[in-house]
């Protein structure tokens, strides 16, 4: 093996010395290629360069207006790690040749599903699942109990970012939680949620 490893490398330097010329310009020429490469990347990861298709301005437009306008839209979009970053560059290729080719066709789905969908993993990113809230009235929301039962954070965070969700978005209305506590998937009790309304009820019996 280690015969093989110096002949190898005497074929390599002979190689190097009758074509330095010829190296020199592949060396620069890959890392010409790399930096060049690695500047795309970077470019085509900002909300700038989204900006750029008319088929997501409104969406850019209504994240530039809501409380996440300092995240940008790969931190919400592309799972972390390097294979789905590459994966999603890959499958973006797609999303360009059909906004030049078909620059007519409103309709083209332009972005896949699996990029529109969030998933609570890219929202725990920043936010903590495992904290629980408190608000006003003795409210009482145990995120992670939510999340053990197979809710989504946009199941009650709806429009947070791209629509007119607001206030409302950040905190849910009744409404929203009636939707599941109905007493069928989930308990309606008040005091499940209404902590002072518990220490009532108690009382009471």
């Amino acid at each position: 093996m280690r015969a093989n490893a110096g002949t190898l490398l005497e074929k390599l330097i002979t190689a190097y010395r009758g074509n330095r010329q010829q190296t020199h310009m592949l060396a620069i020429a890959l890392i010409v290629f790399v930096a060049l490469g690695h500047s795309i990347l970077r470019f085509t990861s900002t909300p700038r360069f989204c900006n750029g298709c008319h088929e997501i301005k409104p969406a850019y437009q209504s994240w530039q207006i809501s409380i996440h306008s300092e995240v940008t839209c790969e931190n919400c979009h592309i799972p972390a790690g390097h294979i789905n970053y590459v994966t999603h560059k890959l499958r973006a290729l797609r999303n360009i040749y059909t906004h030049i080719a078909i620059p007519d066709q409103s309709e083209v789905p332009i972005i896949q599903p699996e990029i529109r969908k969030l998933i609570n993993s890219l929202c725990s990113r920043c936010h903590s699942l495992n904290r629980t809230m408190a608000f006003s009235g003795g409210l009482y929301v145990p995120h992670k109990k939510h999340m053990d039962e197979g809710l989504m954070c946009t199941t009650c965070h709806a429009k947070l970012v791209h629509g007119q969700g607001g206030q409302k978005a950040r905190k849910p209305t009744m409404d929203t939680c009636m939707i599941c506590h109905n007493g069928t998937r989930a308990p309606e009790a008040c005091g499940i949620c209404h902590i002072t309304l518990a220490i009532t009820e108690e009382r009471a019996q």
